[in-house]
């Protein structure tokens, strides 16, 4: 994970301290016991680079599960495990795999291309927001808006589909990655031990994670009184090491925030 999940030069304004002073060093030290709480707590990382990670949930009697790391750039796939190790791919439902909800096909009178949002058809009926579209054969898309032969998607298309290419449209889908923010997926009913295989964006921390952790500083830095006499800090070469016990307890505000973001490990084999 990053040494801090938020800029030192933001933290410094925060606090109203100038930069290359004792203050400056002091709170530096903070920031970086802060950042290793925060992941702590949250038992999430934030690396800075793009990583792969693989999670293995037990979902049982679950329709949402939340992935240990996040925000999630792209969801690859989805399996489920059996009991003698082996696994079967979910990630590609096909319309005879939507839990028997009729679904409707449709052309597409336009092609759509990677990072699209919308798409054009030769006619919607059956379609409407809150459903479910398989686009390129392998990409579970939701729908936002139905406006004529116009229909807008989340999230953006991962994959490219030529104009007259078939397409279907269901109410009902196996999985689907409903807030890439939190890394929370919702899931069809009955599903019990999954393997998630997903990508984290390199240095992305969420802003409200990052305001959650500037409030942190600011009340440690407020309540202990920090000042350039202070010594409890390791200075010099050795200011990457920090005293967690210096990172207190989270504000009020800050811990809701935390608490959002805050991963059940136990449910799952990290």
């Amino acid at each position: 994970m990053p040494t801090e999940l938020v800029s030192f030069t933001r933290t410094l304004n925060r606090l109203g301290i100038e930069p290359d002073t004792d203050d400056a060093a002091h709170a530096l030290a903070l920031l970086r016991a802060v950042s290793a709480e925060v992941s702590a707590k949250t038992h999430r990382d934030f690396p800075t680079a793009d990583t792969f990670y693989e999670d293995v949930i037990d979902a049982k009697g679950l329709d949402t599960v939340i992935l240990k790391h996040a925000p999630v750039a792209d969801l690859l796939s989805v399996n489920r495990v059996y009991t003698d190790g082996t696994n079967e791919t979910i990630d590609t439902p096909s319309r005879y795999e939507w839990d028997g909800v009729m679904s409707w096909t449709h052309p597409l009178a336009a092609g759509v291309t990677i990072g699209d949002t919308t798409l054009e058809v030769s006619d919607s009926t059956g379609m409407a927001q809150g459903d479910h579209m398989l686009i390129a054969d392998d990409e579970v898309v939701r729908i936002t808006n139905v406006a004529g032969t116009t229909i807008t998607f989340a999230p953006a298309a991962r994959f490219t589909n030529a104009a007259g290419a078939v397409y279907h449209v269901s109410g009902s889908v196996s999985w689907y990655l409903d807030d890439a923010e939190r890394g929370k997926v919702r899931l069809a009913p009955g599903r019990r031990l999954l393997r998630f295989i997903y990508r984290v964006a390199g240095g992305t921390v969420p802003l409200d994670l990052q305001e959650a952790v500037l409030d942190y500083v600011e009340s440690e830095w407020t309540a202990q009184g920090r000042s350039a006499g202070l010594t409890s800090y390791s200075t010099g070469d050795d200011s990457e090491n920090y005293d967690v016990m210096l990172s207190g307890n989270p504000p009020p505000r800050a811990a809701r925030t935390l608490a959002r973001y805050w991963r059940r490990v136990r449910n799952g084999v990290v």
